[in-house]
C-alpha cells in the first residue's frame, strides 16, 4: 500500500446536504480502498443542521486560529457569525473556546 506519506484524509460527510459534497465523499471513500491511515469527515457550517448522519467523535481546538480563519473566510464574503457560533458550540462540547468537529470513519495502520 502506497500512501505517499499521508496518514490522514479528510472530506465531506456522507450526510452533507449539498449534492456535490456527498459525491465528493463517495469518490474519496472509494479511492481509499487500500489506504492505511485515518479517514475523517468534516462538518460544513451551512449544512450542519441538516446533516443527520454526522456524528462527531473528534474535536480539534482551534481557539488560537479562530480569528485568522474568520479573516480568511471574509475573502469569500462569508458571514462569520454562523461560523463563530458553530465553533463556539463545538468548543463547549470539547471544553475549549472554539473547536472544529470531525467524524472518524475508520482507522487502519
Amino acid at each position: 500500500v502506497v500512501n505517499n506519506g499521508y496518514d490522514l484524509v479528510i472530506t465531506h460527510s456522507a450526510g452533507d446536504y449539498h449534492q456535490d459534497h456527498r459525491t465528493t465523499y463517495d469518490v474519496v471513500r472509494s479511492s481509499l480502498r487500500s489506504f492505511t491511515g485515518e479517514f475523517w469527515c468534516m462538518e460544513i457550517g451551512q449544512y450542519s443542521n441538516k446533516n443527520s448522519k454526522f456524528n462527531p467523535n473528534i474535536f480539534v481546538d482551534i481557539t488560537e486560529h479562530m480569528e485568522q480563519k474568520l479573516s480568511a473566510l471574509l475573502c469569500y464574503n462569508i458571514d462569520d457569525h454562523p461560523i463563530r457560533g458553530l465553533a463556539a458550540y463545538r468548543g463547549q462540547l470539547a471544553g475549549v473556546k472554539y473547536a472544529e468537529a470531525f467524524e472518524l470513519q475508520w482507522k487502519t495502520f
